[in-house]
């Protein structure tokens, strides 16, 4: 009996897989909505750095990835998102095997329900960004280091490195978490049953081989834009720009830091990251949390047969929580606050802690939890998926309203919405603009023409120069759901008033 139920729970697991991913195809995202989704699209046509088709740093594996979905389909948005969605099943693997570590089979499968239905990151799993592959690869990455601590072969350390390798060329801001790489570097290296000379020699090859997979990435770039040099350059830019202008790190964004904190990890991390910023998944979570405390008082869990073992679990425990903590500062501190997605993995990884730290009190009350847990973010989910594959998003449907004005006589002024409206070829001039000076000149040179202005031009516009309401005239709001797009889910239009 025990081995049919196993047979049972193995062919149920394999079902619910299959439902996963056959859902996740039937429902990818069809929109290139934001700034960064229109430069991976376009780069599967045509790979330049210098006309963002993508930004730096390139991104290179995850657009291979991609055109290697247009043999499946034709659509560059979708096959970036079919891409995406391929990589994320794979990652149940890698984190059942992790969750084995601390848990049996059956809740280790919970584990790993719990992980790839976490509702935001599911959208994630299916739109043309980087961030759904990048969080898969996390995943594989992961499971490297903690074979590694458990015996530091050459042939572990070489999967770890090549991991990496493929995580920084999908997404380069995940680089905290190669702190993992050196730990397990400096752990082989305090080996004292290990020779010096064997201690040395390991040290350097390894050190060679995460060097040279790397390289491998960056030589591709460079092989594409025409010389190292000029690579370099594109990137230095970037790095430039993310942290003096537009990257929304702790030195642009005007917030205090203990708001920026708060922000951070109330909203970004837990509200919106694990919670999909539903009262009944952040109430469930506690339920959990508390219930496994509760249990965890009353009955202790079964302690780990050898002392080695026990070691090994703490140490690759203490590793992910590293990468973890680092990570964390990173995007507390160099990345853009107003985008929740930026805390995708930290919701992942405290999804994963959570559930396997529950399962492993194995008492009927914590199972059931566990279990209603998953269900509920599974509908949750599925929900935003489904809205996300069906709902015109806000800059989508004001492109709609700009194609009934002619292009000679009208302009309009915005900020990221412009790349978007660009793509989507709208009949009308677009102006990316950022100072309240240099519109006034502009417009002057056209006194014809008619002038509209998205609200996060306006709002910016008041705050430099205090202008009054009656400066402009809304014309309409476009509004999708700010979930799924926090900075443009709501787009105001105004016209602006030459007479006042």
């Amino acid at each position: 009996m025990p081995g049919k139920r196993s047979q049972i729970g193995w062919a149920a697991a394999v079902v619910l897989g299959l439902a996963y991913a056959v859902f996740g195809a039937y429902h990818l995202s069809p929109w290139a909505a934001a700034w960064d989704e229109v430069d991976f699209v376009l780069a599967l046509d045509r790979f330049d750095l210098l006309a963002m088709q993508p930004h730096a740093p390139g991104y290179p594996y995850f657009i291979l990835g991609g055109r290697l979905m247009r043999f499946i389909t034709e659509d560059p948005v979708r096959a970036l998102g079919l891409w995406n969605l391929l990589l994320v099943c794979s990652s149940a693997y890698p984190i059942y095997r992790i969750a084995r570590r601390w848990t049996a089979p059956v809740y280790a499968c919970l584990a790993v329900a719990l992980t790839l239905t976490l509702p935001m990151n599911w959208t994630l799993a299916v739109r043309p960004m980087s961030e759904g592959a990048a969080l898969a690869i996390l995943w594989w990455y992961l499971w490297t280091l903690v074979r590694v601590c458990e015996k530091g072969t050459g042939g572990r350390w070489l999967a770890a490195a090549f991991m990496f390798g493929l995580l920084m060329g999908t997404r380069l801001s995940y680089a905290p978490f190669g702190l993992g790489l050196l730990l397990v570097w400096i752990l082989a290296w305090r080996e004292r049953e290990v020779s010096l000379r064997l201690r040395y020699s390991r040290a350097i090859l390894w050190a060679g081989a995460a060097a040279a997979f790397q390289l491998l990435w960056v030589a591709g770039l460079a092989a594409a834009e025409g010389g190292i040099r000029g690579t370099m350059v594109l990137m230095a830019g970037f790095g430039e720009g993310h942290f003096t202008q537009w990257g929304g790190g702790v030195a642009q964004s005007g917030l205090p830091f203990r708001e920026r904190f708060v922000r951070f990890v109330a909203d970004n991390w837990l509200w919106s990251g694990m919670s999909a910023q539903s009262a009944l998944l952040a109430v469930m979570a506690g339920l959990l949390a508390i219930a496994a405390l509760v249990m965890y008082g009353k009955k202790k869990s079964r302690a780990v047969a050898h002392p080695k073992r026990r070691e090994q679990m703490l140490t690759a425990a203490g590793l992910i929580a590293a990468c973890a903590l680092a990570y964390a500062v990173w995007a507390l501190l160099g990345q853009n606050i107003a985008k929740p997605r930026h805390a995708a993995p930290l919701a992942s990884l405290t999804i994963f802690a959570l559930g396997v730290w529950a399962v492993r009190s194995r008492t009927r009350t914590v199972t059931a939890l566990a279990v209603l847990f998953a269900a509920g973010q599974t509908a949750i989910g599925a929900h935003l998926v489904m809205l996300q594959h069906d709902q015109w998003p806000a800059v989508y449907q004001l492109a709609d309203r700009l194609k009934d004005h002619p292009a000679p006589r009208t302009v309009v002024y915005t900020w990221e919405e412009e790349r978007v409206l660009r793509y989507l070829n709208v009949p009308v001039q677009t102006v990316p603009i950022f100072t309240y000076e240099y519109f006034m000149a502009d417009i002057a040179a056209q006194p014809s023409s008619r002038i509209l202005l998205t609200g996060s031009v306006w709002e910016e516009f008041r705050r430099q120069s205090g202008l009054p309401e009656s400066k402009v005239r809304l014309v309409g709001v476009f509004r999708s759901d700010p979930r799924l797009d926090p900075v443009y889910g709501t787009i105001p239009l105004y016209e602006w008033n030459r007479e006042q």
